[in-house]
Order: C-alpha cells, then structure tokens, then sequence
C-alpha cells in the first residue's frame, strides 16, 4: 500500500500537468451499493482518462539522462494517449507502441500529441517492439505496473480534498466514527 504522505506529494507535484476534475453523486451507485457514492469525472481528463496522473508522476521522477533517452510505451489507448499528451507538455519525446486494431480515435490522439506511433500486428508484437525499444535505451513507461504510477493513479485524495474544500467533512470525531469511506478506481469495462 503506498503511504497517504507519498500520494499528497504526487498530487501536489503533478497539479500544473493534470486537470482537476469534478465529481458527482450518483444515486444510481448508492443505491446499488447502499452507500452515499460519489463519482470522479476523470474523463474530463484531456486524455479521457485517469491516466495522465500516473504517467505525469512518473515523468516527473525521470533523470535527465533518462528524459533525453525518450520514453516509449504499450498501449491498446488510453495509457497511450496520456503519454503522447504529457510527455509533449514537458517537452519529452514520446513513442507509443499499438496494434492496429487499437481504435483510430486513440491512434488519431496520439499522432495529434507529437507521439511517434508504432503500429504491430497485435498486441504480442506490441509488446515485442517495446522491449526491443527499451533495449535501445528509452525509457519505459509501463501500462498499469509502476509503483510510480500508482501513486497517482489512486485520486482518491484528491477526492477528499475537494470535499473538504467544499466544507463537506464532519468534526473530527465524527469522521474516526464513520471509517466506511473507501475510494476505488475502476475502468469502464469493470462497471459493464
């Protein structure tokens, strides 16, 4: 688990390269759930995504000798597309690994960001030309396996900040009472 401390830092860190985005409650989860639930809009995300947090913390922790190197990454979108769009905004060349049958909107992304797109057969030879990229010195930029990453990823306190900001925390001792609050992240193929 990473730490609370570690998770404020990433999110302070990444703010200017990120776009803090609303949430909602949803009567629909809470009533599927029981719960008062309330939903993060992350694809308002320029990517349409979450990832861009991830990826952003990530870039940030690079070496300049590892910045110059390049980054490279697989994708089948998303991922792809955050890397292509952050990486151009700190000035990082990029290189996005896809299959062809990735959809075109991912592949039209990611050529509008300045990403150098590599396109394989399938995802095996995706990931084929990663390592060979890798192995070329660039640096990798993984999909979903960074612990760098998931410090970001999680926008759970971010959640909380916003709540607070808004004046919607209880006293103290209330909160110690109430710990049923948990913040999950899941993909849109999770919820279908």
């Amino acid at each position: 688990m990473v730490p609370i401390e570690e998770i404020r830092a990433a999110a302070l860190a990444i703010a200017d390269h990120v776009e803090r985005t609303p949430t909602v409650a949803s009567a629909g989860m809470t009533a599927l759930l029981g719960v008062p639930t309330t939903l993060k809009l992350e694809l308002l995300q320029r990517s349409g995504s979450f990832k861009p947090r991830g990826v952003a913390n990530k870039l940030l922790t690079l070496s300049a000798a590892e910045r110059d190197a390049g980054v490279v990454a697989v994708s089948g979108g998303n991922h792809g597309i955050a890397v292509a769009e952050v990486a151009g905004g700190m000035e990082i060349r990029a290189t996005v690994v896809m299959a062809r049958s990735a959809p075109p909107r991912s592949i039209e992304r990611i050529r509008a960001a300045g990403g150098d797109l590599r396109l394989t057969e399938d995802m095996s030879s995706a990931f084929v030309a990663l390592q060979e990229l890798v192995d070329e010195g660039m640096t990798l930029v993984h999909p979903f396996d960074d612990p760098v990453e998931a410090r970001l990823e999680a926008t759970g306190w971010v959640r909380e900040q916003q709540r607070r900001e808004r004046n919607e925390c209880k006293p103290a001792e209330d909160e110690a009472r109430e710990q049923k609050r948990i913040f999950v992240e899941c993909h849109r193929s999770l919820l279908t």
